[in-house]
């Protein structure tokens, strides 16, 4: 989880870091008292984006930019469990 002092970004490196930043934008929104202007929420949460995860939120469609419903659902299937969220010996079966 990101430090509370650094600003909040999101890079796209996997399930984990995807829902901790879902979560983390939920919050910053009701600590804003903003929880119920989905809007809003989308801009903040694209205003995070950086790397892998900025060039895939630019493709998305204006719809799905601009509201935090439909921004967290694209975020969750795109970066779902992934390899990289895995621990390394469940990514191998052991033949007996």
């Amino acid at each position: 989880m990101q430090n509370p002092e650094e600003p909040l970004s999101f890079r796209g490196k996997g399930g984990t870091e995807c829902e901790d930043f879902i979560s983390m934008v939920n919050r910053s929104a009701w600590k804003a008292g903003k929880s119920g202007d989905y809007s809003w929420i989308a801009g903040f949460a694209m205003s995070c984006f950086a790397g892998k995860a900025l060039r895939w939120s630019m493709q998305l469609d204006n719809e799905t930019r601009g509201d935090w419903n439909l921004l967290s659902r694209a975020l969750l299937l795109k970066y779902a469990e992934d390899e990289e969220d895995e621990p390394p010996a469940s990514r191998y079966t052991a033949s007996i």
